[in-house]
């Protein structure tokens, strides 16, 4: 059996995103790039799915936008979707769970290798600090704590790629 790459599609569009952010050159710029076009195409694939899944059970406005609604979760006011029920918005949470527990897979080929390793070498040995810096606000202090653990999380997927 091949070797392949297993990421949840929870924790690919953070990667993504930190690693465009990523200043880079030559053959490392090259890689990510190939590296990201496959993951956009994953990342529009899960977007479009969840766009269903609002269209199947979200309630709208007769503008035909989503009808919205402000809720107190864990102490904080937050704009949520509205739903004609309970059971509907539980369905649809455990429905946008699972998408988002699916693995996003990508199988080791000798076209794209070379490509993965110098991803992995990029996350790996990155010089980027993650964690919570001063002067940030609160919700920017919960963002990098919350990105601090999925940089974590793709660690411990490209550690477990085994590319020589």
């Amino acid at each position: 059996m091949a070797e392949v790459l297993k990421i949840k599609n929870r924790f690919l569009t953070s990667l993504v995103v930190w690693l465009v952010q990523q200043s880079l050159k030559g053959q490392y710029s090259r890689a990510r790039t190939r590296f990201v076009n496959k993951c956009q195409v994953r990342i529009k694939e899960v977007s479009d799915f969840y766009q269903e899944l609002l269209e199947k059970m979200a309630l709208k406005e007769a503008n035909n936008e989503f009808k919205k609604e402000k809720r107190n979760i864990n102490g904080v006011m937050k704009e949520v979707f509205s739903f004609k029920d309970k059971k509907t918005e539980e369905e649809f949470i455990k429905e946008v769970d699972e998408l988002y527990d699916e693995d996003f897979i990508l199988e080791v080929s000798v076209e794209n290798k070379k490509d993965l390793k110098i991803i992995r070498n990029i996350i790996l040995d990155t010089d980027y600090k993650f964690g919570p810096k001063p002067d940030q606000t609160p919700k920017q202090t919960q963002q990098a704590i919350r990105i601090a653990k999925e940089y974590n999380e793709w660690c411990e997927v490209f550690e477990n790629l085994n590319i020589k």
